[in-house]
């Protein structure tokens, strides 16, 4: 921070927390870091919630996180907060609570957004059986997808904004791709996919005279790049979703393989999803000017 004042550098940063320490002194902490924003997961209702996150004391953890992300919005006016709600069931019990708990944020609708996802592991490692799980019958997808629909509805209706990534479509499919975007884990490690974070997938660390890349990088860029240039430049869903996941295409070399991402872009419920939040956000900034006249 003291570098970037000094060489007038822009800088900012947010971190991936579950704010179950994110009291006054850690709050300070991450202003005196240049961090402003938290991603923090919440799973689901209070009452799903503390079935799930407990303690090794068997305690509850809801209304502590809750409490934690109020006060790290409220410690400076400029901090805001991501927050991403699991959906362990699509009840109707399950999806009110879920409501009740995005209006214990209604102080803050400037400063905290929302999004939903059903639940899948994150690790690289099972990769392949999350793929299965989203060949599941196409049924249980729309129904799915039906139900994040609602829950962002309520969310803008309630007055609350929509997350960046979901309304401001920028010229890559995530920050991944962008070259003065890191991951950065507690070890130094550099990463450049926030899901791809384990060692052995590493493209660098941060050392005390700065970054030492290994070869991994070089490949990185090569593979990200060759599967957008040469497979997605024809199709018409490319300006939306810039070719989907880079860590995919470093992944997948063959034509055979990108064909099948390509596949199910063009089929796919989330993309279409993505599409259709957009519409609502428009049509919901529309009715706020109407209303207002």
């Amino acid at each position: 921070m003291t570098v970037c004042r000094e060489e007038k550098i822009g800088f900012s940063a947010s971190i991936t927390t579950n704010a179950f320490f994110l009291d006054f002194a850690n709050c300070r902490l991450l202003k005196d870091a240049g961090i402003k924003e938290i991603h923090v997961t919440i799973d689901g209702s209070k009452k799903m919630h503390d079935r799930i996150r407990i303690t090794k004391k068997q305690e509850e953890t809801f209304d502590l996180i809750v409490n934690n992300i109020r006060s790290f919005v409220e410690y400076d006016e400029g901090n805001s907060a991501l927050i991403r709600i699991h959906l362990h069931s699509l009840e109707d019990e399950e999806l009110e609570g879920i409501i009740d708990t995005m209006m214990l944020f209604e102080e803050y609708k400037d400063r905290v957004s929302f999004y939903f996802r059903d639940l899948f592991s994150s690790s690289t490692d099972t990769w392949d059986v999350n793929a299965a799980k989203a060949n599941r019958v196409k049924e249980d997808r729309e129904e799915i997808s039906k139900v994040i629909m609602y829950l962002m509805k309520k969310s803008l209706e309630a007055g609350y904004k929509l997350p960046l990534f979901l309304c401001k479509r920028k010229f890559y499919y995530c920050e991944a791709e962008n070259d003065n975007k890191w991951v950065i884990d507690p070890e130094g490690y550099l990463y450049k996919c926030t899901v791809a974070i384990e060692k052995e997938r590493a493209v660098g660390k941060l050392l005390p005279n700065g970054m030492q890349f290994n070869n991994r990088y070089a490949l990185w860029k090569k593979k990200m790049l060759s599967g957008r240039i040469y497979s997605c430049k024809e199709c018409s869903l490319f300006p939306f979703c810039w070719g989907m996941c880079a860590y995919c295409h470093y992944q997948n070399q063959t034509e055979e393989k990108l064909q099948i991402l390509r596949e199910k872009c063009s089929n796919n419920i989330f993309v279409n999803m993505q599409l259709e939040i957009l519409k609502l956000r428009y049509a919901c900034e529309k009715e706020k000017e109407y209303a207002g006249q």
